[in-house]
């Protein structure tokens, strides 16, 4: 390991800045060290998504005294046998070599032999067994394991053994060095290179890093070059797998925090050698694409196959490793809110504070510098990037929060207003295996209350995974015929500020069935549930605006033959049930007739209002709706996250050919209880000019506007006119 990087380690685990970082992993390892787990020669490792219920989705209760029964904290219920004995095992193998890679750090920062005798012995034990570890796995869409059910997951374990045994390979003995880089690296080096992936993929950065990683503890350059180079190699994943401007094309942030994870850590491996990529374009990006898009209550957007919260908080260990490289002040102030040593610029609504993380990571103890200090004491690395701790304001992430942002070429637009009202356009490439089929999908919450939101997902294992989250209709967003739709690459076609607030103009079509990743990534057959026919030359256009009492959202949509065209909204509330809804017996898409409980119908007049009861006492989302044809109005109790919670949906149905738009308006009612005084009303009145577009006039307790808007045969874009009155 690089001698300045160790010789941080040594100084951050002396300095009492860092005391709970050095004191949270000494807890985290101190069961493997007291000798809680014994590696043995008849691991049979199973999925770890399947250590999760399948009632309401929570992940099962891990207890290192209990490989055989298997607890679920939030209903209680219980379970045994497989799947969740052998997701046991590779639960227990996981915090295995996180226990060796910890306790690498430990031994080498502290000098305290216990922890070097630990991680010493454990990669020993391994190098006993795994060259007899069968292969074995039979996840759909994954490359198999020896001790895991899949590559991925191996790939994961030997990155941090890799790790480990880096910081560590000083002080062994020559003999213990050599029998476990023969006897676990090499072997384990030709399992991950016989069944590497030939697509760009998260699984495959994995895969490819830890090659990468294994051939530089060996000093083989031929290991070396079959992780990083040639086609779909580590270096071609980072290059041709990140767009333009730095999003991981998968689109999740879930998914490009966790490919951006063993980049890293092969960066800071193979920092000072021949095969430092520190200063590669696309990584720097990586860095800084996110931070564009940090929504005001400090989360990023939950899209795609994203299935834990991912926050300023769960990713400042990324960011200290871009402010030791960098210097940058803008990654500086993104720590200094994460930690809590600034105050949070964002509105989160009802009185919520910001909880700050501790700052208790790995990536803090060996990368981490001083976060009072304006000026960073890494600027050699910022003049190699091309970049100085000068650039840019002080105040870099505070704006970038609190303004709205748009991303033309990586698919996000993101709106926001001083009342912490966020309206998320996605827009984006398709994003293969991960992605949701939902072009032109919107979220649109206030702080941290969600109101129309992209719920993510679930626990791969979990039913609705597949059976609900995975589909064009969990979404906000166009369905035709209850179909899913098929890869297509959205397109931001304008963005602007205004005095008033700021729009956006977001486009899709099937004219020809192409898309940016098409023959760079496999999708099997079973992984393609959409409908080429119905979308065939399909196109949508969808105008958002934001104000600051209002939102508007404006889709037009055009076919060719006859289609049934829905229009999707899920609330995270209650609909009251009154007016004219009736008991509906009818689909409302071809997904399974038990994700929909409560199905109730209505003809919809010229405006229709509803007023939507937010969840926990979340005040009241007003609603204003109107469609150039004749509609049906369809609702029903639908999944939630986690799906043993509901939330409810809406959809505005017509039936026809040619053109339809539908214009609907939100205004957002906080409770009472929040000392925010409310709108009373909101009322709309839309005037339709046929093929051309539309005017709106929104008026509410204290605001009035006017909306206009044309779309002319080949303009790029809307032509918007707007007027706005408080």
């Amino acid at each position: 390991m690089n001698e300045e990087r160790v010789s941080l380690l040594k100084s951050n685990m002396a300095n009492s800045e860092f005391h709970s970082a050095t004191e949270t992993l000494q807890l985290r390892v101190e069961p493997l060290v007291q000798g809680k787990y014994a590696i043995n020669g008849n691991e049979i490792g199973n999925w770890g998504h399947y250590y999760y219920c399948a009632h309401d989705g929570a992940r099962l209760q891990f207890d290192w005294d209990s490989p055989n029964l298997h607890r679920c904290p939030s209903c209680g219920g219980t379970y045994t046998g497989e799947p969740y004995d052998g997701a046991w095992v590779s639960l227990a193998n996981q915090r295995m070599g996180e226990g060796i890679m910890l306790c690498g750090l430990l031994g080498a920062g502290l000098a305290e032999r216990r922890y070097s005798l630990f991680a010493t012995d454990a990669l020993t034990a391994y190098a006993k067994y795994y060259p007899g570890y069968r292969i074995h796995g039979n996840i759909p869409y994954n490359g198999p394991g020896k001790l895991f059910e899949q590559t991925l997951d191996e790939a994961h374990w030997l990155i941090d053994l890799c790790l480990g045994f880096r910081m560590l390979e000083e002080t062994m003995t020559a003999s213990d060095r050599r029998y476990i880089e023969e006897g676990l690296f090499r072997p384990a080096a030709r399992f991950l290179i016989d069944h590497k992936e030939n697509q760009l993929h998260n699984h495959a950065v994995l895969i490819t890093s830890a090659i990468s990683l294994i051939g530089l503890i060996l000093r083989d350059e031929k290991i070396l070059y079959a992780g990083l180079e040639g086609d779909y190699g580590l270096l071609d994943q980072l290059e041709r797998g990140t767009l333009p401007e730095g999003f991981w094309y998968e689109g999740a942030f879930a998914y490009h925090f966790y490919g951006l994870y063993p980049i890293l850590q092969f960066a800071l491996a193979a920092e000072g050698t021949p095969w430092d990529i520190r200063y590669h374009p696309k990584l720097r990006r990586m860095f800084d694409f996110p931070l564009q898009f940090i929504l005001p209550d400090g989360t990023f957007p939950s899209i795609n196959d994203t299935s834990s919260v991912v926050s300023i908080q769960t990713c400042a260990r990324y960011y200290e490793i871009a402010l030791n490289w960098y210097g940058d002040k803008q990654f500086r102030e993104l720590l200094q809110l994460a930690y809590g040593l600034a105050s949070w610029p964002g509105n989160l609504g009802d009185g919520e504070t910001f909880v700050p993380a501790e700052r208790s990571s790995i990536d803090a103890l060996w990368c981490g510098l001083p976060l009072q200090s304006s000026e960073s004491s890494n600027t050699a690395g910022n003049q190699k990037a091309g970049h100085t701790s000068d650039e840019g304001s002080e105040k870099a992430i505070r704006n970038q929060i609190t303004k709205s942002f748009s991303s033309g070429t990586d698919g996000l637009t993101k709106l926001v207003n001083s009342k912490g009202w966020y309206l998320l356009v996605k827009h984006s490439p398709f994003g293969g295996e991960h992605d949701h089929m939902d072009r032109l999908g919107i979220s649109f919450g206030c702080g941290h209350k969600p109101l129309v939101i992209d719920p993510g997902t679930i626990a791969y294992s979990v039913p609705a995974h597949y059976d609900w989250f995975k589909h064009t209709y969990s979404h906000n967003t166009i369905g035709l015929n209850g179909k899913d739709q098929p890869p297509a690459d959205g397109r931001r076609v304008k963005f602007h500020l205004e005095s008033w607030g700021c729009w956006t103009e977001s486009a899709v079509d099937w004219h020809t069935g192409d898309y940016r990743m098409r023959n760079l990534i496999d999708l099997p057959a079973e992984m393609c549930p959409w409908d080429d026919t119905t979308y065939a030359h399909a196109e949508i256009r969808r105008i958002n605006a934001l104000g600051e009492n209002w939102m508007l959202d404006v889709v037009k949509v055009k076919v060719q033959a006859e289609r049934s065209i829905d229009l999707v909204y899920h609330v995270s509330g209650e609909l009251p049930a009154s007016g004219n809804w009736r008991e509906y017996q009818g689909e409302l898409c071809e997904l399974g007739g038990h994700l929909f409980h409560d199905a109730r119908s209505s003809s919809q007049g010229n405006i229709e209002y509803f007023d939507w009861m937010i969840k926990g006492n979340g005040g009241t989302l007003k609603q204003a709706s109107w469609c150039s044809h004749p509609a049906v109005l369809l609702t029903a109790k639908t999944p939630d996250n986690p799906p043993s919670e509901c939330r409810q949906t809406l959809i505005q149905r017509t039936q026809c050919a040619g053109e339809v738009l539908f214009v609907n308006a939100f205004c957002y009612q906080p409770s009472a209880t929040s000392g925010t005084l409310p709108d009373a009303r909101l009322q709309m009145a839309v005037y339709h000019k046929e093929d051309l577009g539309c005017l709106v006039e929104l008026a509410g307790e204290v605001f009035a506007h006017n909306f206009g808007l044309e779309w002319r045969e080949g303009c790029q874009g809307a032509s918007v006119t707007a007027t706005s009155q408080t």
